[in-house]
């Protein structure tokens, strides 16, 4: 399960109206912290709770408490008093066991997380935002440079729930347990980077408050499940899709290449690559399955709008096409991606310089009689919408959820973690990249992919998760095959291969 802040408060909220208040939850949140600790880390004999104000810092109270109970030598640091009415019962709980471990004057901190073996971080919970107080941030880098465990309470102190991004400081934690639920920051980068490993506990929260979920992961044995089937002996070309794609112009001709082999790789019965004439013999000698549509061009080496007597009964025989990859942006290129979102009755995937040719006049995409795909990365995102690139990352889900929505459009926002947004407010993650693949060329790759399996019928959310979790793959296997220096879109392309024969003998789970 991965849910928002503001949906965990209210699985909270709904618990009190099932006979679970918030002082039980906050009990059982400290009981099951501690031990999952003990269990991690069995041979604890001193042990430093740093706890902030709120219902984070009075869950580390809980299980400082527990700590103590189980004969760890244990202190507290508090660094600010509690706040919420369940942090000062739990504050108040730990004062009858021993005043004396319960400290606000950080003297010795240092001293302490030194010569600790684990340090427990609940200074701040899942409403953290923006940067830490300078006490606070030196706090933390004594914790960071302590050679002690850190356990985590729900997210490493310094990173905003919803978000995964990081300030100027952030605890980086050895373990994060995560009460409920998984968060968001706990698979977005930066924040994901610094949780260390995650276990979620049960903390007692009546099933019938848990909400319909809305975030998922995209799950390998659901694509193994795709891709286990092989295909019926009774079969020709056009029973897998007639694909076409519009891209590359002079001086950018790998990147129709790129999206062409991508697109015969992932079994498209027919590619169809609509080119400028100056670069057909150049993509023509480097790839022979894909027939070529060679169209005039402009004085920059583009195609020209006036393609379109050529261009239309093409459109009209395909069952999914690209725009986009290596295009150019112009008059004549915008023209050229509203003819085929004004005449196509398939599936429309936009990439790249088709995006950037959309930003002008965004409200073209409205016209598509189809599904359509967009796949910005956070520039070409940026630039569609007019927002800047750290304003996106800054409320990253309800900006995708509200773009998709508004234009009914699927939205796949190329990144460390690609999400993929769907019209009705579902988001899909991929967790399955490397960082090899930030090369260029790559993004090609993928839309070749999702216009391929669109072209074969399947249904565009599916096509657009299957295919961003299976280039994230053939990533990991190239960087594992070839170095992560080495790896290029031709070697992820080459690492299909094996991908789609591993899961062709695959029963699917």
């Amino acid at each position: 399960m991965l849910y928002t802040r503001d949906e965990i408060i209210n699985i909270e909220d709904n618990s009190e109206k099932f006979g679970v208040d918030k002082i039980t939850l906050m009990r059982n949140a400290g009981k099951a912290a501690f031990e999952c600790i003990l269990r991690r880390f069995c041979d604890t004999s001193t042990a430093v709770v740093v706890c902030g104000g709120g219902n984070n810092g009075g869950d580390g109270l809980v299980v400082a408490a527990h700590l103590m109970n189980a004969g760890i030598r244990t202190k507290v640091y508090l660094i600010s008093p509690p706040k919420t009415d369940a942090a000062k019962l739990m504050y108040d709980s730990l004062c009858e066991i021993d005043l004396r471990v319960i400290s606000t004057d950080f003297t010795y901190f240092a001293d302490d997380v030194k010569n600790a073996d684990i340090v427990v971080d609940a200074i701040f919970g899942t409403g953290f935002k923006g940067n830490v107080d300078e006490r606070t941030a030196e706090i933390i880098s004594n914790i960071n440079s302590s050679n002690a465990k850190v356990v985590s309470l729900d997210l490493p102190s310094g990173v905003e729930c919803d978000n995964g991004m990081i300030g100027n400081t952030c605890i980086k934690s050895d373990l994060t347990i995560s009460f409920i639920a998984k968060k968001l920051c706990h698979i977005l980068y930066p924040g994901a980077e610094f949780c260390g490993e995650i276990e979620c506990v049960d903390i007692g929260v009546p099933s019938e408050t848990y909400l319909t979920e809305t975030l998922h992961i995209i799950s390998e044995n659901d694509v193994k499940r795709q891709f286990s089937n092989k295909r019926p002996i009774l079969c020709n070309k056009y029973d897998f899709g007639r694909v076409t794609l519009v891209c590359g112009s002079y001086g950018m001709a790998g990147a129709a290449k790129i999206a062409a082999s991508a697109a015969v790789k992932c079994g498209a019965g027919l590619v169809g690559v609509c080119l400028p004439q100056s670069i057909y013999e150049i993509v023509s000698a480097n790839l022979s399955e894909p027939v070529f549509y060679p169209l005039k061009e402009n004085s920059l080496g583009r195609i020209s709008v006036g393609n379109k007597e050529k261009l239309l009964p093409i459109i009209k025989k395909s069952d999914a096409i690209l725009v986009g990859c290596g295009l150019g942006c112009d008059e004549d290129t915008i023209g050229v991606v509203s003819q085929i979102v004004d005449n196509a009755d398939c599936n429309i995937i936009i990439d790249a310089d088709g995006i950037n040719s959309v930003s002008a006049n965004i409200n073209i995409i409205k016209r598509a009689k189809s599904d359509l795909i967009l796949t910005p990365h956070m520039g070409e995102m940026s630039r569609l919408i007019g927002l800047t690139v750290k304003e996106i990352q800054s409320d990253i889900i309800q900006i995708g959820r509200n773009f998709s929505s508004e234009y009914n459009a699927i939205l796949v926002l190329k990144g460390p973690r690609t999400l993929i947004f769907e019209p009705n407010g579902n988001v899909y993650i991929n967790t399955m990249s490397d960082s090899s693949m930030a090369t260029a060329g790559t993004g090609d790759m993928l839309a070749g992919m999702i216009t391929a399996f669109c072209g074969e019928g399947i249904r565009a959310i599916d096509a657009a998760r299957y295919a961003v979790f299976l280039h994230g793959k053939s990533g990991v296997l190239s960087s594992q095959l070839y170095s992560q220096r080495a790896t290029t879109p031709t070697t992820m392309i080459k690492c299909l291969e094996g991908l789609f024969l591993e899961y062709e003998t695959n029963e699917g789970d």
